[in-house]
């Protein structure tokens, strides 16, 4: 799906969940590339996942025996807000069982996650992502594969978030809000966030961070080593706070730079982040079920993390270069660029010129 716009609104108000997004609602089966798509609409679900590109790629038992399916978003923008209840994300809302590359995107909207009825039933764990809202693996009985987990990775690189991002009692984040994988017979997961930048203000209910919220895809496999989420040369410009609808109690929000289920692998995180002052940080990362994986800010490890000034920060991130959504030249024949346009303006004007001097000869 290339070269493709969307102006308009697209809104889901049933009472059964939904999928939506402004360029694809849902892609199962087959890899998917979108490159150099807009989406200037707004997006909103009663109920469901919603992304300002894409709202879900694969299904709950989408294995493929043949290999992993990707998803890759490369050059995208939106610019709309996206609303939902579960999985919301500016640029992909949810990702399930696949490969996902999100490279050189941007996002300018709203994301929001609503806390509805049908969220306080499920305990209302939702998330909302800057670029992207979730990703997850199953393993289902269902399949004749029910032995075997649906092995993921995940690679985001060079995107920005401009827009402010809440989850009004799950988890928020500037650029990835949840990353659960999992995989057998070699297939480790793994996460990675490379050159982003956040510039949001993020409000959570639970977890929020200024880049990625929540993560357990570091646990091994059948024996295997564990592989390390990483998040390397980012920088948060924004803030966090906590959300004043939150159903939960506010000792259970956690600021962070990420945060962590049971996992026992904290060493195994490699982080390189540059964030602005004051940002209402409160923990480096924060494990809901290992005690031992609850690390203050204060014991932030110094080669890591540098809490900077705002001009030191924000000159960190003009350090990454170009990054994020660039327009690209039109491959319109009627909309010609560059030399073609020029050569296209000098027929024009000599076509014309030569129509002026035959209407004059006429008359005369």
């Amino acid at each position: 799906i290339t070269n493709c716009t969307n102006e308009g609104s697209v809104t889901h108000t049933g009472s059964k969940s939904s999928m939506i997004g402004g360029i694809i609602a849902y892609q199962q089966g087959q890899s998917l590339v979108i490159e150099n798509c807009v989406n200037t609409g707004t997006v909103s679900t009663a109920i469901g996942t919603a992304g300002g590109i894409l709202g879900r790629f694969g299904g709950d038992n989408d294995y493929n025996p043949e290999g992993i399916r990707t998803v890759t978003i490369k050059n995208c923008l939106n610019t709309g807000a996206v609303t939902g209840t579960t999985y919301v994300g500016g640029i992909l809302g949810h990702a399930r069982s696949a490969k996902v590359v999100i490279e050189s995107c941007t996002n300018k909207g709203e994301i929001k996650a609503v806390y509805d009825n049908a969220e306080k039933k499920s305990g209302g764990k939702n998330d909302a992502g800057g670029i992207f809202g979730s990703t997850g693996s199953d393993n289902s009985t269902s399949t004749a594969a029910a032995t075997k987990w649906y092995p993921c990775d995940l690679f985001i690189r060079k995107c920005i978030n401009e827009g402010n991002v809440t989850c009004e009692n799950g988890r928020a984040a500037g650029i990835l809000s949840y990353s659960w994988c999992g995989g057998r017979n070699g297939g480790y997961p793994h996460s990675e966030v490379t050159d982003c930048v956040n510039k949001g203000t993020i409000t959570a209910g639970s977890f929020a961070s200024q880049i990625l919220a929540y993560t357990n895809d570091t646990k091994a496999m059948e024996g295997g080593a564990p592989q390390p989420t990483q998040i390397k040369n980012c920088v948060g410009l924004g803030k966090l706070q906590r959300s004043a609808t939150a159903a939960r109690e506010e000792a259970k929000y956690y600021p962070v730079i990420f945060g962590l289920s049971s996992s026992k692998y904290a060493t195994n995180y490699d982080v390189l982040l540059t964030i602005v002052e004051n940002d209402g940080l409160g923990w480096y990362a924060y494990s809901e079920g290992t005690e031992a994986n609850r690390v203050p800010l204060a014991n932030a490890p110094a080669d890591k993390l540098f809490i900077k000034s705002a001009a030191e920060a924000e000159a960190a991130a003009k350090a990454l270069g170009q990054i994020g959504y660039v327009a690209p030249q039109s491959t319109n024949p009627s909309q010609p660029t560059g030399d073609t346009a020029v050569w296209v303006l000098v027929i024009a004007g000599v076509s014309l010129l030569g129509m002026g001097i035959a209407l004059k000869a006429r008359k005369a």
